[in-house]
C-alpha cells in the first residue's frame, strides 16, 4: 500500500488521492441517508400492523427482526446506489 500511495503522489499528485470523492459522496447520500430511513420505517410499520409469521410479540419486533430490518434497507440503498 505504501508503494501504491507514493507512486500515485509522484505520478499524479495529491489531488489524484481524491479522485473518487464526488461519486462516493452521492452515492452515500442518496442510499444511505434518504432510503435506509424510509425503507427501515416502512418495513418495521409492515411487520408490526400485519405480523406475519408471529414475528411481534406485544407490538415490539425481537432483536433479530430489528436487525434483518436495518440489513434490507442497506441492501436497497447499495443495489440503488451501485451504478453511481
Amino acid at each position: 500500500m505504501f508503494h501504491a500511495l507514493t507512486t500515485v503522489l509522484r505520478e499524479e499528485g495529491p489531488r489524484a488521492l481524491y479522485k473518487g470523492w464526488l461519486p462516493l459522496v452521492i452515492g452515500i447520500v442518496s442510499s444511505i441517508v434518504g432510503l435506509n430511513f424510509a425503507v427501515y420505517k416502512s418495513l418495521k410499520d409492515w411487520l408490526v400492523k400485519s405480523n406475519p409469521f408471529g414475528l411481534v410479540q406485544d407490538s415490539e419486533l425481537s432483536v433479530t427482526t430489528r436487525l434483518a430490518c436495518g440489513v434490507a434497507p442497506e441492501t436497497v440503498g447499495q443495489t440503488v446506489a451501485y451504478p453511481l
